[in-house]
Order: C-alpha cells, then sequence, then structure tokens
C-alpha cells in the first residue's frame, strides 16, 4: 500500500477526493488530510507519506509554496497538483518544483486520477530502489536510527534470512560485514536507579548520549556499530572479516570497552559492565551468542559493577534453594536484642560470605536477603519501633533489594539498615533515656551526613555542650563524637559499595569535611583504607 496525503483548504473537494476511487483495491490508502500548506508539512515531518495531492491555491501556505518546501527536504515524495484554475504562471511553478502532474478538478476523474497515481508509484518505486531502507522514503536521521534499531533487534531475535542481511546493512548504511561478527553486551550500572531519580526524559536524553559516545569511539574502527536495546543495555557488533588473529581480536574488543568505560563515566558519570560473546562465523548466529553473553552478564552480582566478562553460561550453584540458617537467624535475633553490634557485624559477615562462597544465583541469593529483611520487621513489631524512621526516605525494603545489581550493594545497606534498628532499639529499651539524649539521637540521625558537630546538637535541643558530652556518654554508653562516626563510616560503606562516586565525594556526602580525616577515622574504624575495603569486598 501507497500512502496518499490529501491537501486541499476546501473540505468538499478533499470528500470529493477521497469518494472519487477505491483506494486500497488499488493499492493505495488515505495517510491523512491537510487544509493548507503547514498542516501538510507537519504530516511529512511524520514520514509516513508517500505521495501527496495537492491544491494550489490554500491560505497561509499554497500549493506552489508548499511544492517548493516539499521539493527541499523531501524531494524522493511526489506531489500531484489540482487547481480550479487554468494559471499559466502556477502550473508552471509547480511543475518546476517536481510535480509528477498538473490535474484541472472541474476535468477530473477516477481513470485519470488513477494513471496519474501510479506514475507517482513509479516515481516512489524507482526512488525505493536508491534509499536506505526498503519501505520509506529518504528517512530523516532519527528515523534511520529507529530503523536500525529495529533490524539489530530483528537479527537478534532471528527474524532475519540470510538473503536479507547484506542488503538491510546496505540500504541502512551500518558500517557491519555480514561474516565474523562479534557481539558485546554493554549494560549500564544501576539503570533501574537511574530511571527513578531521573525521570524518563532524562532517561531519553542518558540513551543518546550513551550511544553518541560510544559511536565516536566505533569511527575509528572500520566495521563496528552499537545499538540501543532498551532497559540500559546495549549491543556492540563489531566485524573481524580481515583479521584471524584471536590475540588481537581480544585486545582490540578490551580497548574499546576500556576507552568506552571511561568516556561514560567522565562525560554522563555512568559506570557500565560488558559481557563478550562468542565469536559468530556469520551474523545470523549473534542471536544465540547474545543471549550467551546476557546470561553470563548476571555474574556481575559478584564480580561488581564495571565487570567485564566472557559469554557462556553463568557459573551459579544449581543446587536446592537457598535460604536463612535458622542457628544464624536466631544468634542474629539475640545479638540484636542485646545491642551487641560486633556480634551482628561479625554473624551478617558470615552470612554474605557463605552465599559469596556458594555462587547461588541472584535470585535464590534474594530469598536470603528478603528473609533478614523479614527478621528486621519482627523485631520492630516486636519493640514497636517506627519502619519509617528504620528505612531510609520512606524506602520499600523489597523495592530496594530488586534494584540493587550487586552483592556488594545489598550487603552494604542491610548492615546499615541493621546499624539503624540497633541505634533506634538501644534508645527503645533504655527506660532511664532522658528526653535531651532521645532529641540528640533523633537529630543525629537527621543529619550526620551534614557537618554537624557536638555543639550543633547541643544548640539544637538547648543544652550545653558539656552537659551533652557527659550525658550522652553516660547513658548510650559511647561518646557523642563516636556514635556519630560510627553512622558516617557505615554510610560511607554503603556509597563505597553502590560505586557511583570517589573517595573524596564520599567523604563529603558523609559529612567529613576534611578529606584526611575521613581516611583517619574509617581505618580506625574498619581496621582497613577505604580503597583496602574496596579490594576486600571485592
Amino acid at each position: 500500500m501507497y500512502s496518499v496525503l490529501l491537501v486541499d483548504d476546501e473540505l468538499l473537494s478533499r470528500t470529493h477526493l477521497k469518494l472519487l476511487v477505491k483506494w486500497e483495491e488499488h493499492g493505495y490508502t488515505l495517510a491523512g488530510e491537510a487544509s493548507n500548506g503547514r498542516e501538510a508539512l507537519q504530516f511529512l515531518e511524520e514520514g509516513a507519506v508517500d505521495i501527496v495531492i495537492s491544491d494550489i491555491r490554500m491560505p497561509e501556505m499554497d500549493g506552489v509554496a508548499l511544492s517548493s518546501e516539499k521539493n527541499r527536504r523531501y524531494p524522493d515524495i511526489p506531489i500531484i497538483m489540482l487547481s480550479n484554475y487554468d494559471e499559466f504562471e502556477l502550473v508552471r511553478g509547480a511543475l518546476r518544483n517536481g510535480a509528477v502532474d498538473y490535474l484541472l478538478k472541474h476535468r477530473l476523474n477516477a481513470s485519470m486520477l488513477l494513471e496519474t497515481l501510479d506514475r507517482a508509484k513509479a516515481q516512489v518505486i524507482e526512488a525505493r530502489s536508491k534509499l536506505r531502507e526498503p519501505g520509506q522514503i529518504r528517512p530523516r536521521a532519527d528515523q534511520l536510527h529507529a530503523l536500525r534499531e529495529k533490524f539489530v533487534i530483528q537479527l537478534l531475535s532471528g527474524y532475519v534470512k540470510s538473503e536479507e542481511a547484506e542488503e538491510h546493512l546496505r540500504l541502512l548504511q551500518m558500517r557491519l560485514d555480514t561474516k565474523h561478527v562479534q557481539p558485546v553486551v554493554m549494560e549500564i550500572d544501576g539503570f533501574q536507579e537511574i530511571v527513578a531519580s531521573r525521570g524518563l526524559k532524562e532517561e531519553s536524553i542518558l540513551q543518546f548520549a550513551i550511544t553518541n559516545i560510544v559511536e565516536e569511539i566505533l569511527q575509528e574502527y572500520d566495521k563496528g556499530i552499537i545499538s540501543h536495546l532498551g532497559n540500559g543495555k546495549f549491543i556492540l557488533l563489531l566485524s573481524f572479516t580481515n583479521t584471524k588473529s584471536k590475540a588481537f581480536i581480544d585486545q582490540f574488543i578490551q580497548g574499546i570497552i576500556d576507552r568506552s568505560s571511561v568516556c561514560l563515566k567522565k562525560f554522563v558519570k555512568v559506570s557500565a559492565s560488558f559481557a563478550i560473546g562468542k565469536p559468530c562465523v556469520s551474523i545470523l548466529e549473534v542471536g544465540k551468542s547474545y543471549e550467551q553473553a546476557v546470561e553470563a552478564l548476571r555474574e556481575k552480582f559478584y564480580l561488581g559493577k564495571s565487570s567485564v566478562v566472557r559469554g557462556g553460561a553463568a557459573k551459579f550453584n544449581t543446587s536446592p534453594m537457598l535460604s536463612l540458617d535458622p542457628n544464624d537467624e536466631l544468634r542474629l535475633i539475640a545479638s540484636v536484642k542485646s545491642l551487641n553490634r560486633d556480634d551482628v557485624s561479625e554473624i551478617l559477615e558470615r552470612i554474605f560470605s557463605q552465599i559469596k562462597g556458594n555462587m547461588a544465583s541472584p535470585v535464590r541469593a534474594k530469598m536470603v536477603f528478603s528473609e533478614l529483611i523479614s527478621t528486621i520487621n519482627r523485631l520492630c513489631k516486636e519493640y514497636h519501633l517506627d519502619m519509617a524512621e528504620l528505612y531510609d526516605q520512606g524506602e520499600v525494603p523489597h523495592e530496594v533489594l530488586a534494584r540493587l545489581e550487586t552483592l556488594n550493594e545489598i550487603k552494604a545497606w542491610i548492615c546499615t539498615v541493621f546499624d539503624r534498628l540497633l541505634t533506634m532499639l538501644a534508645c527503645k529499651k533504655n527506660e532511664n533515656l532522658s528526653i535531651s539524649i532521645q532529641q540528640a539521637v533523633h537529630y543525629i540521625n537527621h543529619h550526620y551526613c551534614e557537618d554537624i558537630s557536638l555543639s550543633d546538637v547541643a544548640s539544637a535541643i538547648a543544652i550545653s555542650n558539656n552537659y551533652l558530652s557527659s550525658q550522652f556518654k553516660e547513658e548510650m554508653g559511647i561518646s557523642l563524637t563516636e556514635f556519630i562516626s560510627d553512622l558516617r563510616v557505615n554510610k560511607a560503606k554503603l556509597l563505597l559499595a553502590e560505586g557511583k562516586m570517589d573517595l573524596k565525594q564520599v567523604s563529603q556526602q558523609c559529612g567529613f569535611n576534611s578529606y584526611t580525616y575521613f581516611l583517619q577515622v574509617f581505618k580506625k574504624k574498619t581496621g582497613m583504607t577505604p580503597k583496602e575495603f574496596l579490594r576486600h569486598d571485592a
């Protein structure tokens, strides 16, 4: 079917044209109607028109101006001109701008219209033989980009036949051969969190920026493309027709990955993980290689963000469903109730070490995390603690678990929640805790990420520095400064595990007014530097 746009300011004229022939029986369909040239150009912008039939005399923009502008923007779309007038100058102007023919309305009949439409269709067919994509007339850059993405998805889904692949690559101007193709899957780390924080508009801008950055890198290589697949995933397809050296190919791919990673962090502040698929002799094999690469990318759960893996089945343990050891759960509950922070930390460390050693699939591992959350919630109910205060910024635990992508992120988050639980429980259990100290703890829990000191807390609750210092230590069993430092270091662990900030940014976000002081406090509390902590956690 060839789509036709009717352009006439007179409704009766447009209705007459619509009823003059049985459009679909002759291979045509009506794309729409416009009452002047400006409206017609808006239709053409949408790219769904093959042929235009337009009146010459119209308000705002007449047919001659429309044909001139159409000829400039869309020279491959033929236009047929209509008029009630036998005016030579108008006819000559329209024909000079590429009109297929000039028809007088009062002489127009079905056979004349169909004959002219068929001549216009012949022009369309001739133009399509030179086009970049079958079925499209001179696609704009954004249309061409969308068509390329559609082709890649069809290719990965196995819907492209051998004889079609090379022709599509040529028509879509994709710099890729059909032999010896290497797929590489790129996944933006923390994509769901990015979407949640930035919104759909920012997501679209980010996707565009990422594609452009990697395209710039691939421009230096003669045979390579990138295509967006959705949900934070992209695929790079590289052909190595003239290169047989595996060492060279591996080194080349690693170079592209390294450069892409650096540029993404520098220009759009995101990190990415990569899975290198198995090389394909034919481009038609990339679908299977892609699926294997996506499966291998699940290992990011244990490897952490910015990881690089090779295609193949993920090396997860397929043993029976993983669950929280009942003895560990009992000891954990007992340690929380006795406010023994060291024991709680030790038990959680053991649980996460067992998960990592077991190499259970992320789905199975998250069953244990759900059990830990259930344990926390049961303790909250038992001691009538406010869950809204326990979970930061009204977050929903199971939504957080679904959003976090790596074991290190989940570990840091759960440890932070347990630490907050211990603090709240300490306040709740101590019946002799004064109103002033309750207020102090509440203020610190909400402001410890700021540059606060003993005097700031004292001023906020309207008591003297000396009284707050001595009273806090007496009732809480820890100095106020140490209490703030513990909260900040736990927050730092969480941010380090997320991997979104450098060390100085983490220091600032956790309320440390000096980077050097942050390093000193962190090592004192954890026994290692932040960099050592990252290596140990990995």
